[in-house]
């Protein structure tokens, strides 16, 4: 399949469309099934790190197999490579990702699934800094308790310093789950807990947690609600100690022409908290989308 859109937002009176394409191929049948997924996009806003305004075009690309071995295991093995190229490069850097993980799933019965598996992910700055990521992590993947599934992930991720001595560690998540009130109301639940590399060339150890409520209304309308909130905790020398929190709430309304388009208007406070009184802001954006998928 293959989606393209695009988005109009209208931020503090300035306006500007984000295109926006992804395509993935799917293998469901054989022994070995998969996926393969392309993305570009472009974004033009405002960035927490940076505390400025820049264009950046962004691109991606992952390769997902499932091969069972016997019985009762299976293994699953992902490749993927992104790329964040900023337009202006005085204070902001661009950022290549490569990621390859491995996880080992052991199927405890017809619903849901052990999984253990192993991380690595290089982070490749336009600045001086480069990072390695080793990360070990088990889990569950399926239906996690009746009317909940998804996928439940904690593990401990250690992330290396290139070019330096330095090195961080500490526990690693990742949650995506959906819990199924009624045949038209669902609640998506997440959490992620990891290491990344900031705008600013500067190592992050985040914490962020959400939860959406979607409803369908009929065929053709849906609105949905969220709210969600995190931490970002700058790490090493270069962070000067450096900690942001923000919260933030949205709302939604989707209509669906048809099967093939979709138009979406969106709404999304935040408010950013840090340590640096100059980082603190409020921010307001109403958000348009046209999408067409065939």
């Amino acid at each position: 399949s293959a989606r393209s859109s695009g988005a109009i937002v209208a931020e503090h009176a300035e306006n500007y469309q984000n295109p926006f394409f992804r395509a993935e191929l799917t293998k469901g049948t054989g022994r070995t099934t998969g996926s393969l997924l392309l993305k570009a996009s472009r974004d033009n806003g405002n960035d927490a790190a940076a505390n400025l305004r820049n264009q950046s075009w962004n691109y991606g690309t992952a390769l997902n197999v499932h091969y069972p071995v016997i019985e009762r295991y299976s293994i699953n093995g992902t490749v993927g490579y992104d790329v964040t190229d900023y337009q202006d490069n005085l204070v902001m850097y661009d950022l290549d990702s490569f990621m390859v993980r491995s996880d080992l799933n052991y199927s405890i019965d017809s619903q849901r699934e052990f999984l253990a598996g192993y991380r690595y992910r290089t982070e490749l700055s336009s600045g001086p800094n480069d990072f390695n990521d080793h990360d070990f992590s088990v889990g569950l993947k399926g239906t996690i308790i009746p009317k909940f599934q998804g996928t439940l992930r904690v593990g401990y991720q250690i992330r290396d310093q290139k070019r330096s001595d330095n090195q961080y560690s500490g526990l690693s998540a990742m949650a995506a789950v959906t819990w199924v009130v009624t045949k038209q109301t669902n609640v998506t639940l997440s959490l992620l807990k990891d290491f990344r590399t900031t705008s600013t060339d500067i190592a992050s150890d985040i914490l962020t947690g959400s939860a959406q409520v979607n409803r369908v209304l009929n065929p053709r309308w849906n609105v949905g609600a969220g709210a969600s909130a995190g931490r970002t905790r700058f790490i090493g020398a270069n962070g000067f100690g450096r900690h942001d929190t923000f919260v933030s709430w949205n709302a939604q309304v989707t209509y669906s022409a048809s099967e093939h388009f979709r138009l979406s208007l969106n709404y999304v406070y935040s408010k950013n908290y840090s340590t640096l009184s100059f980082a603190d802001y409020g921010r307001d954006q109403f958000t348009l989308v046209a999408s067409t998928r065939w």
